[in-house]
């Protein structure tokens, strides 16, 4: 499979989109106070249809709560096996809200430390992490990963191509992630370690594999 380098116009535009989820606390301190259903309107059906199309359950965002976003509803509370009813009370609300959260703010915990070759895969825990160490720690923050893989393993993990959100490229030497839009890498200018990273880099020789929704 032949991965291409993700453009610089989705670089920039995610840029904003990793920002705001890691601010989602504050910026949807709204969203899940109040139960949404079917025949809501406004701006907390708007959020709640942003994360559900974003989780990859495809739903209009308009700002309307209905039957399209009924469904879409619906599916998640189906897969998170949850009271299948349509009906998104704050319980719901603030789990749609980790999952996307989940993944940042794990990377976010180990941005300052060193790295070291197999740091992070005795344990999710360490000082010092490498590649595949690096991507898992931030993986398992939303229990997308139970014990931690290896570059190779990153290469059959998860699901095939590119994602919406999240992506892990893999080769046997390296494995580094993009959310969106942004590289989570070991390597690159600067210290290495992990660190969210501004450089563009290729894809070329990876294999690129997702969290199935994500």
């Amino acid at each position: 499979m032949t991965n291409r380098p993700y453009g610089r116009s989705l670089y920039a535009c995610a840029a904003t989109a990793v920002v705001m989820l890691a601010a989602a606390p504050v910026a949807f301190g709204q969203f899940g106070s109040t139960t949404l259903r079917k025949g809501a309107h406004g701006h907390d059906v708007r959020v709640l249809q942003s994360w559900l199309d974003k989780l990859g359950y495809t739903t209009s965002i308009d700002g309307a709560f209905g039957t399209g976003t009924q469904r879409s509803v619906r599916r998640f509370e189906e897969k998170e096996h949850l009271k299948v009813d349509g009906i998104v009370d704050p319980k719901e609300a603030n789990l749609l809200r980790k999952r996307m959260q989940a993944v940042i703010e794990a990377a976010n915990q180990i941005t300052n430390t060193s790295y070291r070759y197999g740091g992070g895969h005795g344990s999710f825990d360490d000082s010092a992490y490498d590649c595949s160490g690096a991507v898992s720690h931030a993986l398992h923050g939303a229990s997308l990963v139970k014990r931690p893989l290896d570059s190779t393993d990153f290469e059959s993990w998860g699901a095939r191509g590119r994602g919406k959100w999240i992506t892990v490229y893999a080769n046997s030497g390296h494995a580094y992630m993009v959310v969106a839009g942004l590289r989570f890498d070991t390597s690159g200018s600067g210290e290495k370690g992990p660190r969210w990273r501004k450089q563009l880099r290729s894809s070329s020789g990876y294999v690129a594999r997702h969290p199935s929704g994500l």
